[in-house]
């Protein structure tokens, strides 16, 4: 089969269409974008919560953008800002996943961040096997 970008439009617009089913199913509004009958992205956010964490979009070409309006008004919500953008860059968030099975129905396993400051005492426990 020849890679002439044809294949990989497919392959985007199926992996589309597996993230929207998946989202969906754990409870998350999406907003399709197609191009023609492509699925060219994705916009998702909780409607339980809409203005706790933003909105996530994700294009065909596997880029990700994280919206999320936050107060900026004193420099406590600067160093807040920071740290989760910090957590966000340098965390890797899929080691909090299970292993995902893909047949049959999606499951939700909960955040892969429970919020502000998750994850931030794993990050600060000392490694035993680091020398001083």
């Amino acid at each position: 089969m020849s890679d002439n970008g044809t294949n990989r439009d497919y392959l985007s617009h199926r992996l589309l269409r597996i993230l929207e089913e998946r989202l969906n199913a754990r409870g998350m509004q999406t907003r399709v974008t197609r191009h023609g009958e492509e699925i060219v992205e994705i916009a998702a956010t909780n409607p339980r919560d809409p203005d706790k964490g933003g909105r996530v979009v994700i294009g065909y070409e596997g880029y990700l953008v994280w919206e999320c309006w936050t107060e900026f008004r004193s420099e406590n919500d600067a160093i807040t800002a920071a740290d989760i953008i910090h957590v966000l860059l340098t965390e890797d968030l899929t080691e909090r996943r299970p292993a995902v099975k893909t047949d049959g129905p999606a499951q939700d396993p909960g955040p892969c961040r429970s919020g502000y400051g998750a994850g931030r005492a794993e990050a600060q426990k000392p490694d035993p096997t680091a020398t001083s």
